[in-house]
């Protein structure tokens, strides 16, 4: 009976898709789409000449999908498979509004109301690592909040599980106030957290630590605060070059036929500069695994292009510049969706978009490394000029 019941409203479901489908307006989603894509995705160009992405042939196998189509399910299908051929971490289709904090391509974005840590999604993150450092014999755990530290000799060791304030939901609790929009919670929270890091380097500092170890493995990244977590890292000006910004001076749509179109990123020949308030001047080595992506990558660069890390580990995931200002989006009408794209792009100091992965300078298998090898992995980082 039941098996019947499943069936029939399987069958329903299948007869009101083919009924209400509306061909024409999944076609003009898609044409908005491009429109959207080719003025406000920061890494299309960067697709087309670096890996060769056949936007031509993609938008005629996605245009064939979609006039061959009978139901909403073969179109949601269509535009996916569409979306997916950028393998890009931050494009994505989402089901839902898209979020008010994102420029809405071709109409504008409003303002994100006023919100506390609960409605504003922020969570208790697993803030340990999941490296086996911890287990030496040595190792001797420092009084810490929201960054997991301790030493191994005279190595320090902090984990920096997110760089999303959101991640940090006893930090959030601390700093709410009545009265907070979530851009000011936000960096409320971020004060917050600045002030636990500040502690936490002064207790490693304390308990005899000389060179410093971060691991940021897993941290799929966040917001610009890792701008203030460099800051601590260094002193006098650390500078790498400015993210670019989806900002182009003509009119793109020609670029789907295989056409020389200006580029999609507004030229910034400036560098983005820190004063480094030189809370830790000494050595440091940066852990990074395939799970560290988006603004751990760019911190990783800035480290790494102003000569105050060892990147030690794997290569990281490749998600690069995410969303400046909430990104851009363009809303399907057809169906309640829609496709949030990156309006930024970050390049290293060697001109490669950070969307191909920041590769180590010591490549180790951190996440299957025993206990015991950690110190001799820090010895080697340590030792490379």
């Amino acid at each position: 009976m039941l098996f019947s019941i499943v069936a029939l409203l399987a069958v329903a479901a299948v007869g009101y898709d083919l009924l209400t489908y509306d061909r024409a307006a999944w076609q003009a989603d898609y044409e908005r789409l491009k429109d959207g894509m080719a003025e406000g995705y920061a890494n299309l160009d960067w697709q087309v000449e670096q890996r060769n992405l056949d936007l031509e042939a993609l938008d005629s196998q996605t245009g064939e999908a979609l006039d061959g189509s009978f139901s909403h399910i073969q179109a949601f299908l269509a535009l996916r498979r569409f979306v997916d051929a950028f393998d890009d971490p931050h494009l994505g289709m989402h089901f839902g509004q898209a979020p008010e904090t994102a420029t809405l391509l071709p109409m504008e974005s409003s303002t994100a109301p006023g919100t506390d840590c609960a409605s504003a999604g922020y969570e208790t993150e697993n803030l340990a690592s999941d490296l086996s450092y911890t287990a030496h014999p040595d190792w001797k755990p420092v009084a810490s909040r929201d960054f997991p530290a301790g030493t191994i000799g005279e190595t320090g060791i902090v984990r920096i599980a997110a760089f999303g304030e959101n991640k940090y939901k006893e930090a959030c609790a601390e700093a709410a106030e009545a009265g907070l929009d979530a851009r000011a919670l936000q960096l409320a929270t971020r004060k917050r957290l600045n002030a636990h890091f500040d502690e936490t380097l002064s207790a490693l500092r304390e308990a005899g630590a000389k060179r410093l170890v971060i691991d940021a493995t897993g941290n799929g990244g966040g917001s610009e605060w890792i701008a203030d977590i460099v800051a601590k890292l260094g002193e006098g000006n650390l500078g790498r070059s400015s993210p670019l910004l989806a900002d182009p001076a003509c009119d793109r749509r020609a670029i789907w036929e295989g056409q020389k179109v200006c580029p999609v990123l507004k030229p910034n020949a400036k560098k983005e500069w820190i004063e480094g308030s030189g809370l830790w001047t000494g050595p440091i080595s940066l852990l990074l695994d395939r799970r560290s992506a988006s603004a751990t990558e760019g911190f990783a660069v800035w480290l790494a292009d102003n000569d105050r890390a060892v990147l030690v580990g794997e290569r990281t995931f490749g998600a690069g510049c995410g969303y400046i200002d909430g990104g851009h989006a363009v809303q399907l009408k057809a169906a309640p969706l829609y496709v949030l794209m990156p309006n930024c792009a970050r390049f290293t100091a060697a001109g490669v978009n950070e969307i191909e992965g920041i590769e180590p300078d010591l490549p180790a298998d951190l996440s299957s490394m025993p206990a015991t090898e950690f110190p001799e992995l820090f010895d080697r980082a340590f030792m490379m000029p």
